[in-house]
């Protein structure tokens, strides 16, 4: 790209603002402004061809670094379609990044060495490498970085301020003695419910429901107490024009599943805590559920109906009535993207063979690869005995189930600290209480871990039930000479009870058995 008039440098423009409200008020108008004004004065070409804006995208997590449009302006200027000396105009260094100085500095230092003149519009600074390397570098240098410390510590502080309030919400949502004296914690609501404008709180009168998309949940649930399989309901909704619940053409197998896995439509609201790690990836957590947060829309007796015929279910779709020829039905994952295993036969004479249903659409990390039926039967029943024998049982769970009760009430006093910590600093900061709030918050992520680590080993302790479980496994998958071998059907049920998921290794050639009481077990079908 060069500029039209040669005697005019050339000039970009980037902008950003963190939140959607921030389009709405003066931040986007204030930044087209500002650009252009400089521009004007300087002699600048500002061009129009090119526009890199992250509306909406955090720099704190370094989301438009990652993936924004600062991400697609960076790669051009690598590629060198971006010519030397090309002015940037920002409005101010923060508008790059609210990372940690280290981070922020380096992503400046990157523009500068590629040959950019980054220009902030608050105070018509430039930075460059004539700027940057002079006898003024040292100044220039010193003013950058204390900009980045000081958007970086408004950031976190900010962050800290909203966590700390998202906490005490919370808290005050378990303390509450019954629904209606529970504050909403957000707006956000299933899509068959909008916030009641006139009250701030939860519970059956703080929320406005949507009959037509409620009735449509409601046929949902009472098609799966029929014990028909997701295919099949997204099927029979599409034929009845139920409307989608978001505004889509059609109901898909995946949403229904979704809908059967969510218990707000009892009126149970789950909480998660969300963890941003320093590469901005999110982790969300569920927390204790809240029981009454949301009005319910269908009873609690077709809820526990329709698990219970879940947790039995023989996925058919729409094909209901015929027997399952599929021995992981159900249960089944490819181990290169998650996706269903489905059963797949070429004409009458062919052997039946198991495939990767996003590999028969071309959406599979992998090749296409099949596996035989009988293939997998095979090794289930040769090898049942020894996986079974192998299995991870474990012993009684009641000393760490004590453990983690006392784990929890030391976590709680523990984020008592941080909120109040939190409130003393956003009130008066000072290097002594930031560091005491630091502490705190590291105080309540290594007991966090400890907890994780203690469920983790809880799952995996077996108990009566779960060795149960293992032999009827074992009695399905292991048949006595001259007895009949056990069906798809039969196969597909007992490791449903057995397994969170069976995931197939093609490149292995391998059936890894993942226990619901944690860890698995490997069945190789290529011995």
């Amino acid at each position: 790209m060069t500029p039209s008039d040669p005697d005019r440098p050339l000039a970009i423009s980037y902008l950003r603002f963190s939140t959607p409200e921030q389009e709405k008020g003066d931040s986007y108008r204030r930044q087209v402004q500002a650009a252009e004004d400089y521009a004007a004065k300087h002699g600048l070409e500002l061009t129009e061809d090119l526009s890199f804006e992250d509306r909406g995208v955090s720099a704190y997590r370094g989301t438009n670094a990652s993936t924004g449009d600062l991400k697609r302006l960076r790669r051009m200027v690598e590629d060198g379609l971006v010519p030397q000396g090309t002015f940037l105009l920002v409005e101010n260094l923060d508008r790059l990044s609210r990372a940690a100085p280290r981070k922020a500095f380096s992503q400046l230092n990157s523009l500068i060495d590629a040959g950019l003149r980054v220009v902030t519009l608050v105070d018509g600074q430039v930075f460059d490498e004539e700027s940057m390397d002079g006898m003024e570098g040292t100044t220039r240098l010193l003013m950058a970085v204390l900009t980045m410390v000081r958007a970086n510590e408004e950031s976190r502080t900010k962050s800290q301020r909203l966590a700390a309030a998202n906490e005490a919400k919370r808290k005050a949502a378990y303390a509450a003695s019954s629904p209606s004296e529970i504050k909403r914690l957000t707006k956000l609501a299933p899509p068959w419910l909008t916030a009641n404008p006139e009250t701030d709180r939860a519970g059956p009168e703080g929320w406005i429901i949507n009959e037509e998309k409620a009735e449509a949940v409601r046929r949902v649930f009472e098609l799966g107490r029929q014990r028909k399989g997701k295919e099949a309901v997204a099927a029979i909704l599409n034929e009845e024009s139920l409307p989608t619940l978001r505004g889509g053409k059609q109901w898909h197998p995946s949403y229904v599943q979704r809908l059967w896995n969510s218990p707000a439509v009892i009126g149970t609201h789950t909480p998660h805590r969300v963890e941003v790690s320093e590469g901005g990836r999110k982790t969300r957590t569920p927390e204790a559920p809240i029981e009454g947060y949301f009005p319910a829309i269908i009873s609690p007796e077709l809820w526990a109906d329709v698990q219970a015929a879940r947790a039995l279910a023989k996925p058919r779709g729409a094909t209901a009535k015929a027997p399952v020829q599929n021995p992981l039905a159900g249960i089944g994952k490819c181990g290169r993207c998650g996706s269903t295993v489905t059963r797949v036969q070429k004409g009458k004479r062919s052997r039946p063979s198991l495939v990767c249903t996003a590999a028969k659409q071309g959406r599979c990390e992998g090749p296409y690869t099949s596996v035989k039926v009988e293939a997998i039967e095979t090794a289930l029943a040769q090898q049942a005995q020894y996986v079974v024998a192998n299995a991870p049982l474990g012993e009684g769970t009641e000393a760490l189930e004590a453990q983690l009760e006392g784990l929890k009430a030391t976590i709680e006093g523990s984020e008592d600290r941080a909120v109040s910590l939190a409130v003393e600093v956003a009130t008066a900061a000072t290097p002594a209480k930031r560091q005491a709030l630091r502490d705190a918050e590291a105080t309540v992520v290594d007991l966090k871990s400890q907890a994780a680590a203690l469920e983790a080993e809880i799952v995996q302790s077996a108990t009566a039930t779960v060795k149960g479980r293992m032999a009827a496994l074992e009695r399905v998958l292991w048949r006595e000479e001259g007895e009949a071998p056990a069906t798809p059907e039969q196969l597909s049920e007992a490791l449903q009870r057995a397994c969170e998921a069976v995931v197939v290794d093609w490149d292995r050639k391998a059936l890894l058995l993942k226990w619901r009481q944690g860890g698995e077990s490997k069945i190789v079908w290529g011995m």
